[in-house]
């Protein structure tokens, strides 16, 4: 399944705020885009290319309803504390590898 599609599984639609990682491909802000979300984009840590969950903090507003982390060249975001920031705003986490289709 898609990110766009387990956006809009989730209920992620107009209105609503996705972060993604500022490093990566542009097709997955378009699958925020696809199901009438908009992109916020917060900074990747240096060393795993992955989202850095503090940045991810930051860029949390209310109107913010998902992350969306991306594993990056064998290397694996930090999900933990992704999550951990998760449940601190009330917002689902997603995982994707690299090669998967948004």
């Amino acid at each position: 399944m898609g990110t766009a599609a387990m956006l809009r599984a989730a209920g992620v639609g107009a209105g609503d705020e996705v972060v993604v990682p500022a490093f990566g491909n542009v097709e997955l802000a378009e699958a925020v885009v696809q199901v009438g979300a908009m992109p916020v984009f917060a900074d990747i840590d240096p060393v795993t290319y992955c989202l850095d969950a503090s940045c991810v903090e930051a860029a949390v507003t209310p109107r913010t309803a998902a992350v969306v982390a991306v594993h990056r060249f064998g290397r694996t975001a930090d999900v933990g504390a992704l999550r951990e920031a998760g449940q601190r705003h009330g917002l689902l986490v997603l995982e994707q590898g690299e090669s998967e289709a948004p």
